[in-house]
């Protein structure tokens, strides 16, 4: 759980804001936790604002969240698009392991994302621990924090290229509460009810 997503409120959606926050709701809609809900509601509002879906409440929506993790909105992309994909992994990938296909996007933007919700795992594995644990997140951030920030800042641009133009521009929260069902809270009340939670 990265608790500095819920430090301010921030009325402005984009795809790596979006992409901030799945890593920290559920896979599936937790009706039982009030503050899990909220963190599905929340992203499963904002995949329906990006994506045309005019549901009013996340109810409709039951497996949204799952959809968008396992890439089942990437589409293929343009040329130009897929130019930018290939030079961005060109860096670190052997070229011949790139496919070209629509279900080949579909797969790298499920396993990409995957990867950046276990780095976010790793680095928050020890936080907020004291004594042994609390050193070992200070030695973690201290070999790799800077490493695995850039990694992820890489990973993002390449998960936001996949996702392509259907995922560009900024979503309004008050028109994510009016049309999507985006849960009325702030992001202190969320920071404080997910605290109470932890």
């Amino acid at each position: 759980m990265n608790f500095d997503n819920y430090k301010a409120d921030r009325p402005l959606w984009d795809a790596r804001r979006l992409l901030a926050e799945i890593a920290d709701a559920p896979e599936h809609d937790d009706a039982a936790n009030k503050w899990r809900h909220v963190l599905y509601a929340r992203v499963a509002a904002v995949i329906s604002a990006y994506i045309g879906d005019g549901s009013p409440a996340s109810a409709d929506r039951p497996h949204i969240v799952e959809r968008f993790r396992q890439g089942h909105f990437v589409e293929e992309p343009d040329e130009a698009a897929k130019a930018d994909i290939r030079r961005q992994l060109g860096r670190y990938v052997d070229e011949q392991l790139l496919g070209d296909r629509e279900r080949f996007y579909q797969s790298l933007f499920r396993d990409l994302l995957d990867l950046k919700c276990r780095i976010g795992a790793l680095k928050q594995a020890y936080s907020g621990r004291l004594e042994g644990g609390a050193v070992a997140y200070q030695l973690l951030m201290g070999l790799l924090g800077k490493d695995l920030d850039e990694a992820t800042a890489r990973i993002d641009d390449l998960l936001i290229a996949l996702l392509g133009q259907r995922f560009a521009g900024q979503k309004d929260a008050a028109e994510l509460k009016s049309r999507y069902g985006f849960p009325d809270y702030t992001e202190t009340q969320i920071l404080e009810g997910l605290l109470d939670d932890f």
